[in-house]
């Protein structure tokens, strides 16, 4: 695998990177440890989406959020790591860092809906082929998972976890970046109901990476 912050070329048994220092993901003590950093990095962007959903409701708060972001208005561009984004015409986009994970939040300007964006420094296959591990791990977190499911949507496949708590309802999603990286999407709408139609806006953005 490759570190996210710099591509220098990282052993299995790493956890920092030797040119950069930063903290990597390792896989040394085994499937357990994975499995929950997996789950934390999801709820990590859960957390964010929650906030950024409420947030977004507010329409004064909005305002103010439009005046610090990425304006949408034609062909804006957002950066994450070394991949820009095209911002969507009917959203504002916005950086987001927590606990040293970064992450773009989209937020549509009609207060509909928020899209979070991130990168994971983990393959795609690894974190398909320990699904069943990722959904007995959600027992411990708070969290309630109604379905989880491999879907394609507008021809990008994803792993789409259903996620519920106080009947507030979000999708959190894995698809493929390269060999080596993959998207973590998470969507909500204004009603915390499930919307997948949110994730085909999601597919126009990751299409749009250079």
């Amino acid at each position: 695998m490759n570190c996210k912050y710099c591509n220098t070329k990282l052993k299995e048994d790493m956890d920092k990177c030797p040119n950069c220092g930063k903290k990597v993901n390792s896989n040394k003590n085994g499937g357990y440890i994975f499995v929950i950093a997996v789950v934390a990095v999801i709820i990590s962007l859960v957390f964010i989406i929650v906030y950024n959903n409420k947030d977004n409701l507010n329409s004064q708060e909005n305002k103010k959020v439009e005046q610090s972001s990425t304006s949408a208005d034609s062909d804006e561009i957002i950066t994450l790591d070394n991949y820009s984004f095209k911002v969507p015409s009917d959203y504002v986009a916005q950086r987001k860092t927590e606990n040293d994970h970064e992450s773009i939040t989209f937020m549509s300007t009609d207060n509909s809906s928020t899209i979070t964006l991130s990168i994971y420094n983990q393959k795609y296959e690894t974190i398909k082929n320990s699904l069943k591990e990722i959904i007995s791990s959600f027992e411990k977190t708070g969290y309630k998972l109604d379905n989880s499911e491999i879907k394609t949507i507008d021809d990008v496949e994803f792993i789409i976890f259903e996620m519920n708590k106080d009947n507030e309802k979000l999708l959190m999603g894995f698809t493929k970046l390269d060999e080596n990286n993959s998207y973590l999407i998470g969507v909500a709408n204004k009603d915390f109901e499930i919307d997948y139609d949110l994730y085909k806006v999601a597919v126009e953005i990751i299409n749009s990476a250079k």
